[in-house]
């Protein structure tokens, strides 16, 4: 299944691919839980730089989706992309699981994490999630139990109930 639904999927991958990722740059985060880290990976989008509406990035989102259903991953890419620099979380958050998993890219899992962080600080519920456990766990980024809290904590208030629930869970586990 090329889309994953919760946590877990990308939690598989990232651990399956911990061995390889020793000696790759690692992402870093702030241990003040009050505020979002910070990493560049795409231009700041400010008011009237888009040139496309909400409903054609809708659009070109949807397009995106299909291409990755059907595994033409460098069209996908493309898409995605373009629209990651428009600033759709989204967006972010499929390049990060197609860098996590090695679909039409190099696998490269701080390059994951970063396109999640962006994807989080972005406002998508699910990368919010993604970021928060792994920063729990210590998935290929060293345990950061203070930006885990911070990440989880706005994924737990996720009005989809497996975001909620998947988030709650991992907080009690720290």
């Amino acid at each position: 299944m090329l889309k994953f639904s919760v946590a877990s999927a990308l939690t598989a991958s990232l651990l399956a691919t911990s061995a390889s990722a020793q000696g790759q740059q690692s992402v870093t985060y702030s241990a003040n839980a009050t505020e979002a880290p910070q990493r560049n990976l795409v231009q700041p989008i400010r008011p009237g730089d888009s040139t496309q509406t909400r409903g054609t990035q809708d659009s070109a989102l949807s397009d995106a989706l299909r291409l990755l259903a059907k595994r033409d991953y460098a069209a996908a890419y493309e898409g995605l992309i373009t629209l990651a620099q428009q600033g759709d979380g989204r967006a972010m958050r499929e390049i990060g699981w197609m860098y996590a998993n090695g679909r039409g890219v190099t696998a490269d899992p701080a390059t994951a994490l970063g396109w999640f962080q962006e994807a989080a600080i972005a406002g998508d519920e699910r990368a919010m999630l993604i970021l928060g456990t792994a920063l729990a766990r210590g998935l290929n980024i060293e345990k950061q139990p203070e930006a885990a809290r911070y990440w989880l904590q706005r994924a737990r208030a996720s009005d989809e109930r497996k975001i909620a629930g998947s988030a709650a869970d991992e907080l009690r586990k720290l």
